[in-house]
């Protein structure tokens, strides 16, 4: 499921720290239980969760290329130029599933 991929890469780009409760809130706009009980019911994220998460990755790989404009270490250049492909590609993943969502329901 695209919540679970996307979890997973959130866990791996915050090494590790980032909890389910943090995605939740910050990622799907919901309670801090929201994750948990719809991998424990077997259920998938809604269809405003992944619009939520969608813009949430948007706006986090606007903030990179912000950060790019006043970075000026190489080494800082190519971790946030890595991060923000990361946050690139994981957009796209919601996309494409809420584009899959639309075509299953018409």
């Amino acid at each position: 499921m695209i919540e679970d991929r996307i979890f997973n890469q959130l866990v791996e780009l915050n090494d590790e720290f980032y909890t389910k409760a943090d995605f939740s809130r910050e990622y799907l706009g919901k309670c801090r239980t929201y994750y948990n009980a719809i991998k424990t019911n077997n259920k998938t994220v809604s269809k405003t969760a992944l619009v939520y998460c969608w813009n949430r990755l948007r706006n986090d790989v606007k903030a990179c290329d912000d950060r790019l404009a006043f970075t000026k270490h190489n080494w800082m250049v190519e971790s946030v130029k890595e991060r923000r492909a990361k946050l690139d590609i994981m957009s796209r993943w919601v996309l494409e599933a809420l584009i899959e969502q639309d075509a299953m329901q018409a």
